[in-house]
């Protein structure tokens, strides 16, 4: 407990009433020696016949007085007779450590007041250990006969034997709400502490094995002193403030009054004679309606089907109330789905809530159409041969049917293929697919804690803190108590500024684990932000005891009483030690992504020369976009550690975000040739990037390369990148391979379809093949100006001008700013044959926004044009000047 109670005194018994009486009298008729025959006629003469009446009624008086007392003593246990005599002063001596004060003349009992350490370590023994040691040290008399005993060996002196007793003090009553106050007298058990060898001299001698196995236990020795006395100790703690504190009666808020707990999912049986049933019954269906529709259009191989033919069928088949039988039929199979694999009935779904009916119904309906799609295409691929050679299809069934079989190639689920794109968009900073993908996964894992967490880390990054908060919610709503979450939740509530509810989530996770570190240093920043520093450093302290724990500087929770130990911590924590603490924190921080208050954390290491700190410190620096003091932090950390591989590749990072590509490649290279050489996907795609950026194709090529062959880095976009590198070396049959391979793993993204259509027509000028590969592209919503440019440049150069002006026109709207556009619409249309006037019209807007290297060979071009048409030349007389005097 830290409290300590010095110089006690000895008391030595005290004498009673007629021992004093006696004494006085003994020392009034000390010297006098009367006669016999005086004295008898001394009380003759003193004692009258009423005062001998008195003094025998007093004596029985006293005797019944004394009688009562022993009857009262006989029935105390042995326990309570044995404590009232020890501390009867009169029969027994004690020690106390009580003093007098000099001024009042007062006894004076000894306090203590327990500061951050102490307070922490008392609340643990309240709360895990139910008590502590208390340690009695006794300082046995001097013998005279100490100085013929035989002197220590040469070089060593013996110091004096310390006798040390322990009692076990229980601190139950301070576990109790409100208890301040316990009283106990506990008994003492001996622990002699054996004494140890000092030198006298600075030499030391090697002591041999045998030597050290006769070395005598420095804890216990067998002789007993405190046992065959029975001495024990009469103790009264008080504390000022309860160590557990009365509960409110309205009771602590509680994370699940602010946040409510979905119903556990219904789990149904696996059905199969209903599921044969209603897909009998829909391919009957099927083959009805295909007959009804071939009947009622007088069909043939040859025609086309259309769209009035579709609602044509559609209201004949209502009114002539067939479809209301197929309906029934259908209905039979979907009733008996209902009541074997859901167990539903009409009745039992009035007894549900809305969600739960919703939830129902969601997953009924889910079931039946993918279970419908699956009767189609076995029904389908039973009857290819009678069918139409063209199997139409609404878009979102055959953009569905697509994914399947790209799923089945990759062998993967929707699952595991939104998750892999999340990850990959995310990777590549392109949040709005990024987050696409995750709403993808939540609709199909809505009760997943892992997607709500990816989504809530994504949010997070791109700070929408609202988001985050909506995500760590619907978290905790599935599983209240994951400690994970609510301590992000926590931390979050912190950066927002609502202290109480952070310390609702983070009391949440203490209450079950009062040790928890991270908790305890996250209650200590709520403390701290509330103007309480004193209670936050409690808190800091309750995790540095775990650390001390952790390192074996204390004992285990709940082992104090077994295991023998007095004293807690043999050497002191040292400042590596203490900031471990805090590094562990700022691990987490960083993990949930909460930069601030991991810079916040930072605040707490004592040392902060060291590698560690620079390289956390500057990582918080660049996720906050403070790339300037990210690098002076990285600088210094790599003049110290010129190898150190993450420090080069955030400094490569920061140079590549800066558009600083020759420094980034250095750095990046730099990092690839430390051993053992790191798998990074980022650092390799970034170094490919640089080298596209400055034209380096062979160089690009030769890092994308290296991300494709490794299976954990080969994802969609470096396929794609590998096929850019290999276009623009003119591979154009790698270029198409890359690009196929990054369709298998992405088949949803325009700009890998846009450089698909142009290896088409670079490559063997298949026209046709490159139409249906840019509608679509077209049709995912390509909007990359520069690839847009890039295509109409091929279809230029395989002289189909029309498609050139066709592919440059959907993006004009979009283009406005850009001079190399317009350029380029002029030139296809002056090689379609348009009219001169648009041609020089876009010439003009070329000039204006081009750069002025181009300038000069635009202006060139509107001067040919305008003086070869006397009517331009008119029109554009003004123009023509300019031209002239070179003002554009």
């Amino acid at each position: 407990m830290g409290a300590k109670a010095e110089d006690g005194k000895i008391q030595p018994r005290q004498l009673t009433e007629e021992e004093k009486k006696a004494a006085e009298e003994a020392l009034a008729n000390k010297g006098k020696k009367p006669s016999a025959k005086e004295a008898k006629k001394k009380v003759e003469e003193e004692v009258s016949p009423e005062q001998k009446a008195k003094e025998e009624e007093e004596r029985r008086l006293k005797e019944e007085l004394e009688a009562k007392r022993q009857a009262e003593w006989d029935a105390l246990d042995e326990d309570t007779k044995f404590y009232r005599t020890c501390e009867d002063p009169c029969k027994e001596p004690r020690v106390t450590f009580a003093r007098v004060d000099e001024e009042s003349k007062e006894m004076v009992l000894p306090s203590h007041e327990l500061r951050e350490a102490e307070l922490t370590a008392i609340e643990e023994y309240v709360a895990q250990e139910q008590g502590c040691w208390l340690v009695f040290n006794k300082i046995p008399k001097a013998e005279e006969d100490e100085k013929k005993k035989k002197a220590p060996k040469k070089g060593l002196v013996e110091v004096e034997k310390l006798i040390r007793g322990r009692a076990w003090l229980s601190l139950a009553d301070f576990a109790k709400q409100g208890g301040v106050e316990t009283e106990q007298r506990i008994y003492l058990e001996t622990v002699i502490m054996e004494p140890p060898k000092v030198e006298e001299k600075e030499e030391v001698k090697k002591e041999t094995k045998k030597e050290a196995k006769k070395e005598p236990d420095l804890r216990h020795n067998t002789e007993e002193v405190f046992e065959p006395a029975k001495t024990y100790v009469y103790l009264k703690v008080t504390l000022s403030n309860p160590i557990t504190p009365v509960l409110p009666q309205e009771g602590v808020p509680k994370p699940s009054d602010l946040i409510q707990k979905k119903p556990p999912l219904l789990k149904y049986p696996i059905i199969h004679k209903a599921l044969d049933m209603y897909k009998l019954q829909l391919k009957i269906a099927i083959e009805a309606l295909a007959k009804e529709f071939l009947k009622s259009n007088n069909w043939e191989k040859t025609s086309t089907l259309d769209q009035r033919m579709r609602e044509d069928f559609i209201d004949e088949l209502n009114r002539s109330g067939k479809y209301f039988v197929l309906k029934e039929k259908l209905k039979k199979a979907v009733v008996r789905i209902a009541k074997e694999k859901y167990g539903k009935t009409i009745e039992s779904l009035r007894g549900l809530t809305k969600d739960e009916r919703d939830q129902y119904y969601s997953e009924l309906y889910t079931y039946l159409v993918d279970n419908m799609h699956e009767t189609i295409n076995e029904l389908v691929d039973a009857k290819r041969q009678e069918l139409h050679e063209e199997i139409v299809a609404r878009k979102e069934i055959a953009q569905r049917e697509k994914d399947l079989m790209v799923n089945k190639a990759n062998e993967e689920d929707y699952v595991k293929r939104y998750k892999r794109l999340f990850k990959e968009y995310y990777r590549a900073g392109d949040y709005k697919a990024a987050e696409n993908y995750m709403l993808e996964v939540i609709k199909l894992q809505e009760r997943d804690l892992d997607t709500w967490f990816r989504y809530y880390k994504y949010s997070m990054k791109t700070e929408n803190y609202d988001k985050a908060e909506e995500c760590l919610r619907e978290a905790l709503s599935i599983d209240l108590e994951s400690q994970e979450l609510l301590l992000a939740l926590g931390g979050l509530m912190i950066r927002k500024g609502r202290l109480k509810e952070a310390a609702i989530y983070i009391d949440a996770v203490l209450s079950v684990d009062i040790s928890n570190a991270t908790g305890n240093l996250l209650r200590a920043m709520v403390c701290e932000a509330h103007g309480n520093p004193a209670l936050g450093k409690k808190f800091v302290e309750v995790a540095r005891r775990k650390k001390m724990r952790e390192l074996e500087l204390i004992h285990p929770v709940g082992a104090l009483k077994t295991s023998g130990e007095i004293e807690e911590s043999p050497r002191a924590f040292t400042e590596d030690e203490s900031d471990s603490v805090f590094y562990n924190l700022i691990d987490f921080l960083l993990k949930i992504k909460q930069v601030d208050l991991c810079e916040r954390a930072l605040g707490y290491l004592q040392n902060k020369d060291n590698s560690k700190y620079l390289f956390i410190a500057a990582q918080c620096k660049f996720l906050n976009k403070d790339y300037e003091g990210a690098l002076i932090l990285l600088s210094t950390l790599l003049e110290r550690e010129p190898r150190n591989q993450r420090a080069l590749k955030y400094k490569a990072n920061i140079y590549f975000l800066r558009g600083e590509y020759a420094f980034a490649e250095t750095l990046y290279i730099k990092c690839i040739m430390t051993r053992p050489p790191p798998k990074s996907l980022t650092l390799y795609k970034n170094l490919g990037l640089s080298f596209l950026m400055r034209k380096m194709w062979a160089e690009a090529k030769v890092a994308f390369f290296k991300c494709c062959e490794d299976p954990t880095m080969a994802t969609a976009t470096a396929w794609k990148l590998l096929g850019i590198s290999y276009l623009r070396l003119n591979f154009y049959d790698d270029a198409e391979s890359a690009l196929a391979k990054s369709n298998l793993l992405d088949n949803l993204n325009s700009a890998m379809w846009g450089y698909l259509a142009i290896v088409c027509l670079k490559h063997g000028r298949r026209v046709v093949q490159a139409e249906q590969v840019l509608a679509e592209a077209f049709k995912l919503g390509l909007s990359d100006t520069e690839i847009v440019k890039e295509i109409a440049m091929a279809y230029g150069e395989a002289g189909e001008h029309g498609k050139a002006l066709g592919v440059l026109r959907r993006i004009s709207a979009s283009s406005q700013e850009n001079g190399e556009f317009w350029e380029l619409l002029g030139n296809e249309l002056a090689a379609e044959g348009a009219e001169k006037e648009e041609v020089v019209a876009n010439y003009l807007k070329a000039l204006e926004l081009s750069i002025e290297e181009r300038r000069a060979e635009i202006a060139e071009k509107v001067r040919t044009l305008i003086e070869g048409d006397p009517l331009l030349a008119e029109r554009y007389k003004e123009v023509l000047e300019k031209l002239n005097e070179s003002e554009f």
